[in-house]
């Protein structure tokens, strides 16, 4: 990881990749190896919980906060989150008359909420419970040798109150390597057009993210046993 950082630190430097992964100490030995590997980074981590909470029937979904550079990063977060908390037993409620509803209070992105009591959003919405949370990472570097597909983001749980009854993490990073800079900068420009097209730009990893932290959400209405075990885990 070291490395890898230190690589993409040096990228505005020096222009050939090669040449880079030597530069910081890899050996043709060890580039050999690199370039038969693809690996990830997957992980879920918990970042509160409160104990003995009373969890909402009926979940309204805000527009995550994006911290990213990608326009599309939201709306593909807030879809996958969606389909964990169903798989969870939660009811998130995203239909048109709500997201008219949202229009007409002033939010339509993440962090127009903050300027609303969450108990009037819930009423507008007719849920118990609100869903928000941010994007944190959504990330596709490709300089040929080395490519890199990261998605990481946060979702937490309030009540009608505003109350933070969870929160968790998920984090999904691909990445490859490739001996061929040439193929490895068309093969990944080619997949980032047609994803884009498609409006599907790192739904992979966004997908893997949700369902990670969904290993560290809590399910409705009461969690498991070995759920709440890994929860407190990452908390202590």
């Amino acid at each position: 990881m070291g490395v890898l950082r230190h690589l993409q630190n040096h990228l505005e430097v020096e222009g050939n990749p090669v040449t880079l992964f030597y530069r910081v100490g890899i050996g043709p030995g060890l580039l050999a190896s690199l370039l038969a590997l693809g690996c990830a980074t997957l992980k879920g981590t918990a970042l509160h919980l409160k104990e003995n909470y009373q969890a909402p029937d009926l979940v309204g979904g805000l527009p995550p906060n994006n911290e990213s550079t990608d326009l599309a990063a939201p709306d593909t977060f807030r879809r996958v989150m969606a389909t964990v908390l169903v798989s969870l037993g939660y009811l998130p409620m995203v239909s048109p008359a709500q997201e008219e509803a949202l229009r007409r209070m002033g939010i339509q992105e993440g962090g127009q909420e903050k300027a609303f009591p969450s108990e009037k959003i819930s009423s507008a919405l007719g849920t118990d419970g609100l869903l928000l949370g941010k994007v944190e990472d959504f990330n596709d570097l490709n300089i040929g040798i080395y490519r890199s597909r990261k998605v990481t983001g946060t979702a937490f749980l309030t009540s009608t109150l505003g109350e933070k009854l969870w929160e968790a993490q998920g984090r999904a990073v691909n990445r490859k390597f490739s001996g061929d800079v040439g193929q490895g900068l068309a093969e990944g420009l080619a997949r980032k057009m047609v994803e884009k097209i498609l409006k599907i730009h790192l739904l992979e990893e966004a997908s893997r993210a949700a369902v990670l932290m969904g290993t560290r959400i809590p399910e409705w209405p009461e969690p498991l046993p070995a759920k709440l075990k890994a929860i407190r885990k990452d908390l202590n």
